[in-house]
């Protein structure tokens, strides 16, 4: 179970034993306290969904600084190759491997399932997407780029126009 479950499943557990702590036999029947219980919880549980499913997320300043920094960090691209090699370029040392080949091609990246990678696409909707993914495969260390390569764009920081050879 990820951090996230684990969080969650910690909350859940504080409430029944909260429930319980006022729970009085002779003045709330059984089923009334499983109905108040169960009723917390399906308040609680959207609330703690939003908060713990944000995952991790990196600024482009952040990201910059642990380029920079970080030998261990991987760049993952998730864009389409047509867009990591067109006219807004990519980041020099970034990895291309497009969203929707992402699932088949988990063993070119499996050396960093213990070790950070970073993930950006042209704003942020297709870096959730792997993000997800890389975490529901035993990914730990998966963060998604604000703004994406747009934000990184308009921050004036540098992009490869150049084709791979």
């Amino acid at each position: 179970m990820n951090n996230k479950g684990v969080q969650i499943s910690i909350l859940m557990i504080l409430v029944i034993m909260v429930g319980l702590a006022f729970y009085n036999r002779d003045q709330l029947p059984a089923l009334s306290l499983i109905a108040i219980t169960a009723f917390t919880l399906a308040l609680l549980i959207p609330i703690m969904l939003a908060r713990f499913g944000k995952g991790r997320t990196l600024s482009i300043d952040a990201l910059e600084q642990e380029l920079k920094n970080n030998a261990n960090l991987m760049l993952l691209d998730v864009r389409s190759v047509d867009d990591y090699q067109g006219e807004l370029g990519h980041i020099d040392g970034s990895i291309n491997i497009p969203l929707e080949q992402l699932a088949q091609r988990l063993s070119d990246i499996d050396s960093h399932l213990d070790k950070p990678i970073a993930i950006i696409c042209s704003k942020v909707g297709r870096s959730k997407q792997a993000s997800h993914l890389l975490t529901r495969k035993g990914f730990t260390l998966v963060y998604v780029v604000k703004g994406g390569i747009k934000q990184w764009q308009k921050t004036g920081l540098p992009l490869n126009q150049s084709q791979p050879s």
